[in-house]
């Protein structure tokens, strides 16, 4: 099966009406994409796992998402055996604290925009994002626990496909830098 990543523009976000927090702006000055999700395959009902400051969420989520103005948002294939999305996915439920059971449950009944996420879900690092990621004075190391968008997907990825981990730093990635190293590596 296939899963994506899908990376949301900042361009062609704002021309289709999309709203941005200071950080996301500020994203900008080093990435064109400012968000990045992992898109499950159809055996998970193409659930999206990241690490987001919005949505109410603030931690590592699975969110059903329609993709329904795909103009926002660049897709790239992740090519995957059925074990590689379960160690991806397994992570990820590590990440949003919940169980596998919890996961399945929630997506029987899940419609778009349903968020799903525990009580001690890894938080999302406003302060290294801003401090160091953005700024590239690395004033603030990155957060032990604390994740990042392309961080929290590349740290899902990276245990599926051990290989991964050579081309990429998760704590120093962008949302561009995440998208390369995906269209490059999984042809």
């Amino acid at each position: 099966m296939n899963c994506h990543l899908m990376t949301k523009k900042y361009r062609r976000a704002r021309k289709n009406g999309d709203k941005f927090s200071i950080v996301s702006l500020l994203t900008t000055l080093r990435s064109e994409g400012v968000h990045s999700e992992y898109r499950f395959s159809k055996r998970y009902k193409q659930v999206s796992f990241s690490c987001t400051n919005a949505d109410g969420a603030k931690c590592c989520r699975f969110k059903m998402i329609a993709y329904s103005n795909m103009v926002r948002w660049d897709e790239d294939v992740i090519t995957c055996t059925d074990e590689q999305e379960d160690i991806s996915l397994d992570v990820a439920c590590r990440l949003a604290d919940v169980s596998l059971s919890q996961l399945t449950g929630w997506l029987e009944t899940a419609k778009p925009g349903d968020l799903l996420y525990g009580a001690d879900a890894v938080k999302y690092d406003l302060t290294g994002t801003a401090l160091s990621y953005i700024s590239h004075l690395d004033i603030y190391p990155s957060h032990p626990i604390k994740k990042r968008c392309c961080e929290a997907v590349a740290n899902i990825m990276i245990p599926a496909h051990h290989w991964f981990c050579q081309f990429i730093n998760p704590e120093k990635i962008s949302p561009d830098d995440l998208q390369i190293a995906v269209k490059r590596l999984f042809r």
